[in-house]
């Protein structure tokens, strides 16, 4: 405030506001109809009147840049919450993974955010284990809470998630990614 910029979360949030108004304001031009289409349509137009809000403002580098990685986070869950519920997964999974897509994306926007800002690179690795730490916490729960399958199983979903938390944090990205992207395939 005491160079004369608003700050950047006060911003954020009248961003959103208008985008949420202008999202309302169409939904109600197209009859209240109810369907995957209008949630898209919708998700559209928050996108659309952000962006020209964003761009056609001079924004102070620092505020753009956080601006820009949030609001993307913002729409990003949208979309990961509109395609979730055209999957066929029962309310209590699909409610479970919409709350680690929002701490996903907001951990995402606000790593990328970080060195631009001038954080502590040890600081900025830090608050990411922190976010990884949340993000395994609630798939464990999902797993344990959701998973219908004998306890043995939940216990080795448990053992595996911790080992790939542990990999992501010893910086074994490629381990990480491999073993991820393996153990789908392993199921089929």
């Amino acid at each position: 405030m005491a160079s004369g910029y608003a700050p950047v979360f006060a911003i954020f949030a009248g961003l959103v506001a208008i985008g949420l108004g202008a999202e309302l304001v169409w939904r109600r031009l197209i009859d209240r109809a109810d369907g995957q289409l209008v949630r898209f349509g919708s998700i559209g137009i928050f996108s659309t009147v952000t962006t020209a809000i964003f761009f056609a403002v001079d924004w102070p580098p620092l505020a753009r840049l956080a601006l820009l990685a949030y609001i993307s986070a913002f729409i990003v869950i949208r979309l990961v919450v509109a395609l979730m519920s055209l999957i066929d997964i029962p309310r209590r999974q699909r409610s479970r993974l919409s709350i680690i897509a929002v701490v996903l994306a907001i951990s995402i926007a606000t790593s990328a955010i970080a060195g631009p800002l001038g954080v502590d690179p040890n600081v900025a690795e830090a608050v990411s284990i922190c976010f990884s730490l949340v993000v395994l916490v609630l798939s464990l729960e999902t797993v344990w809470s959701t998973w219908e399958v004998s306890p043995s199983w939940r216990a080795a979903g448990t053992a595996v998630g911790v080992m790939l938390w542990v990999a992501w944090c010893l910086d074994m990205k490629g381990v990480f990614w491999l073993a991820s992207m393996g153990l789908p395939c392993h199921g089929s």
